[in-house]
């Protein structure tokens, strides 16, 4: 199917208004009465820039993720870069990645959360990585879930098909540049048809499970919960999503799944929703002050990313 760029400020305007109540403090109850680790593999080293209070790391040992463990910060970034390697690189990295977290988890006897961070553009190896995870981890996982939505990247999901705004419209993601990307091109804009594309027909696009900004806003986190409930370690559900707050909803049934019934759904998805399944809340720029600055030496490091 064919699909045009439409008005950014009438499309939102048009779906129904956001879940009114403000979760996060049930979010930050639920982390706070039942720990966990989370653990995010970021294929490329923007994945964090959405988030506060989470350390990065640039090796995996068992011993060193083991070490995350009694840290105070509330995530664990994993650079593995992955998105800048071969799909064979990607596959070895999260293999071992997945056995070492299965090793984690035995040890910890405590729930495992793992986000596989990807771009908001669709580029990255998709399935191969995560299938690899999945594999290493002992196929333990109760399903995939995608999520793709970046609002700070002006990246949003309306009824399955994935939008970038330019700041007036939205372009469907397979007309833009990214889509010729040389090393992940594609051409579905519908996430559905994408899934299908990317997986060479072994899921088609009908197998794929949608939860749509409707039952997000008008259902909440309890019919999200009990759609969710329904995934199938062999199903991928794709989330709609065009507000922080959406993201608020799936986060809060996710955690309430896991720690009702134990389930372990492994999530694929951009930044932004990182900052919900933490609980976090948008917070201003470092000062100087904060981040210690001196007159006494130092270095400014920028980092550029397409």
């Amino acid at each position: 199917m064919q699909y045009h760029p439409v008005p950014l400020e009438a499309t939102l305007d048009s779906l129904p208004p956001l879940w009114s109540e403000d979760l996060i403090p049930e979010i930050q109850t639920i982390l706070e009465a039942y720990p966990s680790m989370v653990f995010v593999l970021d294929d490329d080293p923007t994945g964090a820039q959405t988030v506060h209070n989470a350390s990065f790391l640039t090796q995996w040992s068992l011993d060193v993720l083991l070490s995350e463990r009694y840290q105070p910060e509330e995530a664990t970034f994993l650079l593995i870069n992955t998105r800048a390697k071969t799909e064979e690189q990607a596959v070895k990295i999260n293999t071992d990645l997945g056995m070492e977290f299965s090793k984690l988890s035995r040890q910890l006897k405590i729930p495992i959360s793992v986000i596989s961070r990807s771009d908001s553009t669709l580029r990255g190896h998709f399935p191969a990585e995560v299938d690899a995870l999945a594999e290493g981890m002992g196929n333990s996982h109760d399903g995939i879930i995608f999520i793709p939505f970046f609002i700070q990247g002006g990246r949003y999901t309306i009824d399955n098909v994935q939008y970038v705004s330019d700041g007036s419209m939205l372009a469907p993601v397979a007309q833009t540049p990214f889509a010729k990307d040389s090393a992940f091109g594609y051409e579905s804009s519908n996430l559905c048809d994408w899934i299908e594309e990317k997986t060479q027909g072994k899921v088609s696009s009908e197998e794929v499970i949608a939860i749509s900004i409707d039952e997000i806003r008008i259902g909440g986190p309890d019919v999200v919960e009990e759609k969710l409930k329904q995934v199938n370690r062999n199903d991928i559900c794709i989330i709609n999503s065009a507000d922080m707050r959406d993201l608020d909803v799936v986060a809060l049934a996710i955690l309430r799944l896991q720690y009702k019934y134990g389930k372990n759904y492994l999530i694929r998805s951009s930044a932004s929703f990182v900052r919900s399944r933490l609980g976090q809340r948008e917070r201003p720029i470092l000062t100087k002050e904060e981040m210690g600055y001196t007159d006494n030496g130092g270095a400014l490091i920028l980092v550029g990313s397409h």
